[in-house]
């Protein structure tokens, strides 16, 4: 089965750079800002370093599935490529970019479903996808923003 296309979601905001990266680079603050992400059970203190997992539960108890997501590259302050398993629904290729953009700084999360159940039902899974992606900058903006965890 080939990957499904990519979904690109964006938005802007007022907070810098520096400090959406911040929350980026804490692995506990993934759980306050990723849509669907119950819980982060641990993370590597390399984070967010090439090769650094952090692992997570992904979805309500008690169908809750055990993940973890794999930093694969990484330009600090910029950009992060992941790899999220969270299988046997989902592998995901993730890609975060943060860039300063006419006085404000601009977000793109990118997601490519590469494997997993959700490869079955393509018509489902993007839209499912660019919902969970919309809420999880959204919030991650909030966070970033008000300037708490």
């Amino acid at each position: 089965m080939s990957p499904a296309e990519v979904v690109r979601v964006e938005t802007r905001t007022d907070a810098s750079p520096e400090r959406v990266w911040q929350l980026l680079a804490d692995p506990y603050t993934w759980a306050h800002w990723v849509a669907g992400t119950s819980a982060i059970r641990d993370a590597d203190a390399h984070w967010p370093a090439s090769g650094a997992r952090l692992y997570h539960r992904f979805g309500p108890r008690p169908l809750a599935v055990r993940g973890h997501t794999t930093v694969v590259d990484v330009d600090p302050a910029r950009r992060i490529g992941l790899l999220a398993s969270a299988l046997p629904y989902a592998l995901v290729r993730i890609e975060i970019t943060v860039a300063q953009a006419a006085g404000r700084t601009r977000v793109e999360l990118c997601e490519q479903l590469v494997g997993g159940l959700g490869m079955r039902l393509p018509r489902l899974s993007r839209p499912v996808q660019l919902a969970r992606n919309r809420r999880s900058l959204h919030r991650l903006i909030e966070l970033a923003e008000r300037g708490g965890r």
